[in-house]
């Protein structure tokens, strides 16, 4: 392949569509989907999504819903404690958030590509 003739719009579309972080005229692709790995990583998507709601709702919204009156109050001491009550459950969040944006979903839309 030459430089000019190489680029195509359907190679671009590909790039962008197609769940790859650098360009690449031919991806390596297989000839058949593997169910298994295909339901592992949905199954990976659909656990994070719950594992985020849970800690949403059963362990940042209580504390926060209780630290209103202290902003109200402006008693910083408490806004501190309540603040450092809801860095663990925070963390974990970004954690599973990270872990499903950038591991199983990624592997999820490719292996269906």
């Amino acid at each position: 392949m030459t430089y000019p003739k190489c680029h195509k719009f359907s190679s671009f579309t590909r790039f962008i569509l197609a769940p790859t972080f650098c360009y690449q005229l031919k991806y390596p692709t297989n000839d058949e989907i593997d169910w298994f790995n295909l339901a592992k990583y949905l199954s990976q998507c659909i656990f994070c999504a719950f594992l985020m709601i849970y800690l949403i709702f059963q362990h940042m919204l209580p504390i926060a819903d209780e630290s209103v009156v202290y902003f109200k109050n402006k008693d910083y001491f408490n806004i501190l404690i309540q603040t450092l009550g809801i860095a663990i459950p925070g963390t974990y969040f970004w954690l599973v958030l990270f872990y499903a944006l950038f591991h199983a979903f990624p592997n999820f839309t490719a292996e269906m590509t």
